[in-house]
């Protein structure tokens, strides 16, 4: 693992990182998946992503700053269209549907379970939001975190979250505090 001036990991198991001024994620370099790149609008929001294989999303988010919806750009017969690829509803601000599946989340908003047409899937959370069975990519986790296919990374908007470890780290630098409650805005 290797780290840049800003503290920012660049270097980390088979994949390199690279960010911006912002300290925002832009492209990662991933030795057998290959590389992908990112775009943020002015609010801080990720809203462009090129995957392998020069497959292109773009993200909607409303006013509140909740993602709405995911778009693919296709390229077809010289003409390009935006594919939906995954949406979000939310009512009084409780995601209710993602993924076209129903959600039902618990009091710290983290998705606990899922209902869609092949049934109902619980998901099980350790105290530090790692997974006890682990789930798909690009769905919504623990504390509403996404975690990105080819990296592996989970992230909370824009906030990247490596699996090894920042909460463990917090947990640390805390002396072992028993119960630490986040809050992350943006």
């Amino acid at each position: 693992m290797e780290y840049d001036a800003n503290g920012n990991i660049v270097r980390l198991a088979g994949m390199e990182l690279a960010f911006d001024v912002e300290n925002r994620l832009i492209e990662l370099r991933h030795n057998e998946k290959g590389v992908e790149q990112y775009a943020y609008d002015m609010g801080n929001r990720r809203f462009w992503k090129k995957q392998p294989g020069d497959a292109e999303e773009f993200y909607l988010y409303g006013e509140d700053s909740r993602l709405l919806a995911v778009y693919q750009l296709t390229k077809k017969e010289n003409k390009l269209e935006f594919e939906l690829v995954d949406y979000n509803i939310y009512f009084t601000n409780r995601l209710l549907r993602s993924r076209d599946k129903a959600v039902i989340l618990n009091r710290q908003h983290s998705v606990e379970m899922e209902i869609g047409r092949d049934g109902a899937q619980k998901t099980m959370f350790l105290p530090f939001g790692e997974e006890e069975v682990a789930t798909e990519e690009n769905c919504v986790k623990f504390g509403t975190y996404r975690r990105d296919v080819t990296s592996g990374l989970d992230y909370a908007k824009n906030l990247c979250v490596t699996r090894i470890g920042l909460l463990k780290d917090l947990f640390n630098v805390f002396g072992g505090v028993k119960c630490l409650n986040l809050r992350l805005s943006g």
